[in-house]
């Protein structure tokens, strides 16, 4: 484990909820004038996105060091055991193997006892079965963040909340976005609608197919959805 934190601090809450405010503020400059405020060229609203992964970071970087580091939990009375493997001797003792160092040499075991053991050991991004995905560049939603410049265009595929969250925000900050697949399944036929409209508003391209395969062509990636 290279640092604690987590989904929520490094991928999912805390990214994601920074980049939504970066966002909106995009958004809200576009719309400044039916809240009577003058002075702003519409068209001329950009953002920098080196300063939106500036702000992502400090986000990021304040909570680690709040809530997230060593030495917050250390304080709090909790043993932190960081550059191990862990194995189960039976089901009370698990045995910690410390990864070798840069020469090469071994850094020992210990064992911790306890009556109950609680795994914790995190998420990822789950890959679709999309033929030519192996050969083209893409994103999830853990690089997603990392990007060197804004795209002028984006597909996102699934349209759960991740999904739209996400095709929402880059599609404020600029992006021209598409959407594949269903928007938000699991919600009601009405939140739907009203999600729907709001895309439409703000011309994020909702496919409501199944991606089936990418390929390269010239200019970028073609997506094909059935």
């Amino acid at each position: 484990l290279p640092r604690l934190g987590g989904d929520c601090t490094w991928f999912g809450c805390v990214p994601s909820k920074a980049l939504i405010r970066c966002a909106h503020a995009c958004h809200e400059a576009r719309c400044a004038a039916r809240f009577g405020v003058k002075g702003i060229e519409t068209k001329e609203v950009s953002c920098d996105w080196q300063q939106v992964k500036q702000h992502i970071k400090s986000c990021q970087e304040k909570i680690y060091k709040q809530d997230d580091s060593p030495e917050v939990l250390e304080a709090a009375g909790v043993q932190v055991r960081l550059g191990c493997h862990a194995s189960f001797r039976d089901a009370h003792q698990m045995q910690l193997t410390r990864d070798s160092d840069s020469d090469g040499a071994g850094g020992g075991t210990s064992v911790v006892t306890a009556d109950r053991f609680i795994l914790c050991t995190g998420a990822g991004p789950a890959l679709p079965p999309l033929k030519g995905l192996d050969a083209v560049p893409f994103f999830t939603y853990e690089s997603i963040f990392d990007l060197d410049v804004l795209p002028s265009s984006l597909a996102v595929i699934g349209g759960g909340p991740i999904g739209s969250e996400l095709a929402q925000a880059m599609a404020r900050l600029g992006s021209q976005v598409t959407l594949v697949g269903k928007l938000m399944p699991r919600e009601d036929d009405d939140v739907r609608k009203v999600m729907s409209q709001v895309f439409q508003r703000e011309n994020i391209r909702i496919v409501e197919g199944r991606a089936e395969s990418v390929e390269k062509v010239d200019g970028g990636v073609l997506l094909r959805a059935g």
